[in-house]
């Protein structure tokens, strides 16, 4: 039976999807670039963590700080920047350029806070890099965005999501293990 359970965490270590890590930096255009992505493979991006814009105020993948009469709150669409043909997300983390929906909260939901700062978005890939990047409201004169004011940056994972073939693969596998460890007892 040891065996058995041997073979099964090997063939379970052997199938986990290994994540690429990133750091997306607030303080330039720069950005991060991942590895190719296997055209048409599935990938999870989960971004977490939070930078500062404007001194104090904070932003995450999805949502931003603003100061108000109440005091500090996050929003979703800044109003100190709205959309502009420049950022359409201003001080979000956006995918080669493009403003996309995070998914926050408990149940991982599009448009939805999250408390923890962690939120996953899926993509298909191309057989090409992706770009990550912070989108900072309006360019300068110069062409530049706002990225002086910026402190710190956020982390990003780029993980494979498991082929449902792969799954039931998995499955068939443990299912006579299971049956004959129920036998043994």
């Amino acid at each position: 039976m040891k065996v058995l359970l041997v073979v099964l965490c090997v063939i379970v270590f052997a199938c986990a999807a290994q994540a690429e890590n990133l750091f997306v930096s607030a303080t330039t255009t720069d950005g991060a670039w991942t590895s190719p992505l296997t055209a048409g493979q599935m990938y999870e991006l989960v971004a977490s963590g939070t930078y500062v814009y404007i001194g104090s105020n904070m932003a995450d993948a999805e949502w931003n700080q603003e100061s108000g009469d109440a005091g500090k709150y996050w929003t979703e669409l800044s109003s100190y920047w709205p959309p502009t043909s420049y950022v359409q997300d201003t001080h979000d983390l956006i995918i080669d350029g493009v403003a996309v929906n995070w998914r926050g909260g408990p149940n991982w939901v599009e448009h939805t806070y999250s408390p923890d700062h962690v939120y996953k978005y899926y993509l298909t890939g191309s057989g090409a890099s992706v770009h990550l990047a912070i989108a900072d409201s309006y360019p300068l004169g110069d062409g530049e965005m706002y990225f002086y004011d910026n402190i710190g940056g956020l982390d990003v994972s780029v993980t494979q999501v498991p082929e449902p073939s792969s799954l039931i693969a998995l499955g068939a596998l443990m299912t006579p293990i299971l049956a004959f460890r129920r036998r043994g007892k």
